[in-house]
C-alpha cells in the first residue's frame, strides 16, 4: 500500500485515507461537515471524540488536533490513547478489563456526533489511560489478548 505524509504531522498516511488517524487532519477532499457549522466542511476531526470541526471550530496543539471542548486538547498532557475499535462492545470489554486492574479509563465515540459516515482509518471509539497507567494498561491487555500492542483492539 502507498503512503504520503500528513502536511500537518509529518506522519505516512495511507494513498485511501481521507483523514490522519495520528493527528486529525482531513488529508483529501471531504464531504464531511463541521458538526456546529453545517454549511462548512470540515477540515478535521477531533483526535479525542472524533468531532468533525471547520477551520473555525478545530483547535491544533502539539500537531494534532481538537474540537472546541477545551479539556480534549487538555488531555494530551495527562492521558495517551490506549486502544481504538470499531464496537462499543470491544471498548467495554477493553474498559471493563482495565478497570479489574484498577486503571481508569476514558471512552469516546464518534457516534455521540452528527457524523452520517465513518473512516476506516479513523476508529469509532476510542480508549485512553492517563500516562503514568500505559505500561501496566498495555500489560493487562496484552496478557488477555485484548490487544496485539499500542492503540488497536
Amino acid at each position: 500500500m502507498t503512503s504520503r505524509l500528513c502536511e500537518n504531522c509529518g506522519r505516512p498516511v495511507a494513498e485511501t485515507h481521507v483523514l490522519c488517524s495520528f493527528c486529525g487532519m482531513t488529508i483529501a477532499i471531504s464531504r464531511m461537515e463541521c458538526e456546529n457549522h453545517p454549511e462548512e466542511h470540515a477540515v478535521a476531526v477531533c483526535v479525542v471524540c472524533g468531532k468533525p470541526v471547520c477551520g473555525d471550530c478545530a483547535i491544533s496543539a502539539e500537531k494534532s488536533m481538537f474540537c472546541d471542548k477545551p479539556d480534549h486538547a487538555a488531555m494530551q498532557k495527562e492521558w495517551i490513547l490506549i486502544a481504538t475499535s470499531h464496537s462499543e462492545f470491544e471498548a467495554d470489554a477493553v474498559c471493563l478489563n482495565l478497570a479489574h486492574s484498577e486503571i481508569e479509563t476514558k471512552v469516546f465515540s464518534m457516534r455521540d456526533h452528527v457524523v452520517t459516515f465513518w473512516f476506516d482509518e479513523f476508529a469509532i471509539v476510542r480508549v485512553f489511560v492517563q500516562q503514568k497507567d500505559m505500561e501496566r494498561a498495555l500489560a493487562v491487555l496484552s496478557e488477555l489478548q485484548l490487544i496485539d500492542g499500542p492503540a488497536s483492539v
